[in-house]
This record gives structure tokens, C-alpha cells and sequence, in this order.
């Protein structure tokens, strides 16, 4: 009797203790079915002991971070350091021999213009495509996979590289092989392409934006004089426009029947900026992908290659 008015008033008398069990280890575990912890009325609710709750708990926590922007390429301080040694200063357009196989099984070989390093990863280099290119544009979806070969002439290199062929080309286009994601930007792959291919087309060269106006290599048109016209073109994307006339009117005059001896200038920017749209739609940036590299020294004897 003295062992039983510790239990609450409404304990059941089948669960007294007995002669075979020790009283205090009995009244322990009494206790505890009287007056559970916390801990263990939570976790007997969802079905799982308290360590597994906490193990759930830490799973679901705080969300690992984005991730970091990858290394640079072991090769890539060598390049650019070349790059500036050579081109850095210079206003001559750059060029870098390609070649790959068409499908007739023939070698192709063409020169392309260097337009620029891509800045969120340095495995892509930029080039300039005109999509009414007919003859590198069928190279390239023959097959996107080529070797470049890079020379720096006053630093005595070779760059040999080995990769794949990637093309951004306008929305309204359609071609194969657009740009992978960049792992390092947030944006959609067209999304983060189409802004890079309108950054890239704000800093041409106003002689060489305009050549986007022109037919493509290997054509011959009709009116030679008239298609060539265009002999520079400076950028009409809303932001950049400075006025009525952002665009030298140069042959362009001669592109549109609309506009008579006497047009107005609002008839004139209205055909200068198609003609701007038009050529902006025909710019497509070529980009390579760099899988493999070999750089060829041959200033010091004997010739490094590494």
C-alpha cells in the first residue's frame, strides 16, 4: 500500500507490481507509461524513434549552396597571355584555321574570325558565323566536331586544339547544335546565349557589323554595287539608338522602294533600322568548345611541346 499511492488515482490494479519483479525497477517503468516524454510521444505519433527524427530533420535542413564557378582551365593562362602578347593591341581582325570532314569525306579548311574568350568559362572560344554562310555553315553541321590551330607570331607559339562546334544564332533561326548551358549561370541556355550573342554584336566593329549585310562567300548577286553598299553599320538595339540616322545611309537608299529622292527621315531610319535587324539576325556566334590542347613553342631550341 505504501508503493501504490505514488500511481495516479485512475491507474489500473492489474499493473501492480508483483513478487517476481523488483519494486523499484517496477515503479520506474510505471512511471514512465504514466507520464511519457515528449520526445517519446512525438516520435510514437509519426512511427519512428527519436534518432531517426532527428536524422530527417538534419536531411531537410538548410539547402547546399550554388555551385562555385569552375577553376580555369590549365591552359588557359598560357593562351591568354599569348593572346595579349600578339593581338592585344593590334586593329586587325584575327584569324584561326579550322578544319573537319564533310560528308563527302573530303577535309575541309577554313579561316575564322576570333571574336572573343567567353568570360564564364574559358573552355569556349567565340566565333563570327553568318547563318547565309552556306559553305562553313554545312561544314560545321557535316560535322561539329574540328581541330583549330592557332599561331602567335611574335611569340614564336602553336596552339593546337581539339573540340566541338556550337552555334547561337538569332530566335527566329533555326539550326542545329545550339550552345550547351553554362554551368555557372542561373539563366536558360538560349536565354544566357541570346544575351551573350547581343553583347558580342554591340562591340563590333561598325566596318565588320555591316559585312552582315552582305550575300554570302561564293555568291554572286545581281547588282554587286548595291550589295556591297553597306560599308558600316553603327548599333540600332533601343538602348543604343542616337538618332535618326544610327545607321550611315550609305546604299542603303538603294534597298527599299519606299523611300523616294524626297523621303522623309522617319521613312529613311524606319528602312535603315530593318536593314539593321536583318543583319543582326544573320549574326551568329560560332562557338568551339575545348576538349583537348597541345601548345607548341619553337622560339627555343629544341622546341617545347607541351
Amino acid at each position: 500500500h505504501e508503493r501504490t499511492h505514488l500511481l495516479p488515482p485512475s491507474f489500473p490494479p492489474s499493473l501492480l507490481p508483483t513478487s517476481h519483479v523488483s519494486p523499484t525497477s517496477h515503479l520506474s517503468r510505471l512511471r514512465n507509461m504514466a507520464y511519457p516524454s515528449p520526445a517519446q510521444s512525438n516520435s510514437s505519433k509519426v512511427g519512428f524513434s527519436v534518432e531517426t527524427a532527428n536524422k530527417f530533420a538534419a536531411a531537410s535542413g538548410p539547402v547546399s549552396p550554388p555551385p562555385q564557378a569552375a577553376p580555369p582551365a590549365p591552359w588557359f593562362a598560357n593562351l591568354k597571355r599569348s593572346f595579349n602578347r600578339n593581338y592585344l593591341y593590334g586593329d586587325d581582325p584575327v584569324f584561326v584555321q579550322m578544319t573537319n570532314i564533310r560528308r563527302s569525306g573530303q577535309v575541309s579548311l577554313h579561316s575564322l574570325q576570333f571574336q572573343d574568350f567567353l568570360e564564364d568559362d574559358n573552355r569556349f572560344l567565340e566565333f563570327l558565323l553568318a547563318m547565309n554562310d552556306n559553305i562553313l555553315m554545312g561544314d560545321i553541321k557535316s560535322d561539329p566536331s574540328a581541330k583549330l590551330i592557332w599561331a602567335m607570331p611574335k611569340s614564336k607559339e602553336h596552339f593546337y586544339f581539339t573540340g566541338k562546334f556550337y552555334i547561337a544564332s538569332a530566335p527566329i533561326q533555326v539550326t542545329r547544335y545550339p550552345p550547351p548551358k553554362i554551368a555557372m549561370s542561373d539563366l536558360p541556355s538560349a536565354e544566357f546565349w541570346e544575351e551573350e550573342r547581343t553583347k558580342q554584336w554591340k562591340r563590333l566593329n561598325p566596318k565588320i557589323r555591316a559585312t552582315f549585310t552582305w550575300p554570302g562567300p561564293g555568291e554572286m548577286p545581281r547588282a554587286e554595287k548595291l550589295a556591297y553598299s553597306c560599308l558600316s553599320m553603327e548599333v540600332m538595339l533601343e538602348e543604343n539608338k542616337r538618332g535618326p540616322f544610327a545607321t550611315k545611309v550609305n546604299g542603303v537608299l538603294g534597298r527599299s522602294n519606299s523611300i523616294s529622292g524626297n523621303g522623309a527621315a522617319g521613312q529613311i531610319e524606319n528602312t535603315v533600322k530593318l536593314m539593321h535587324d536583318i543583319a543582326m539576325d544573320n549574326f551568329c556566334l560560332l562557338v568551339f568548345k575545348i576538349s583537348e590542347v597541345q601548345h607548341y613553342e619553337y622560339g627555343t631550341f629544341p622546341p617545347k611541346r607541351t
